[in-house]
C-alpha cells in the first residue's frame, strides 16, 4: 500500500549530523559520496531545520553513521 511520495531537494541543500567520540557534528552538505548510498529515511512534519537536527541526533544511526537531513520538494 502506497503512503506518500515526493522527492528530495537537491544534495546541496543537505546537513549532515553525526556523533563522533560521543561529540555532534553538524555540517553543511550531503554525507554520500558516490561510492555510498541512502539506507533508507523518514518524513518527519517538523517546522525548521533546527527541529529537523534535533530529531536526527536522537536516531541511532547517527551514533554509527551520518544522518543527512533534507527537505521534500513539496516540504520546501
Amino acid at each position: 500500500m502506497l503512503v506518500t511520495t515526493d522527492w528530495l531537494q537537491p544534495t546541496h541543500t543537505a546537513t549532515t549530523v553525526s556523533m563522533i567520540d560521543g561529540e555532534e557534528r553538524i555540517q553543511d552538505g550531503p554525507f554520500a559520496e558516490t561510492k555510498e548510498t541512502l539506507g533508507g529515511f523518514f518524513v518527519l512534519n517538523v517546522p525548521d531545520l533546527d527541529a529537523a537536527i534535533a530529531w536526527a541526533k536522537k536516531c541511532p544511526a547517527a551514533r554509527h553513521g551520518k544522518v543527512e537531513v533534507r527537505a521534500t520538494a513539496m516540504g520546501g
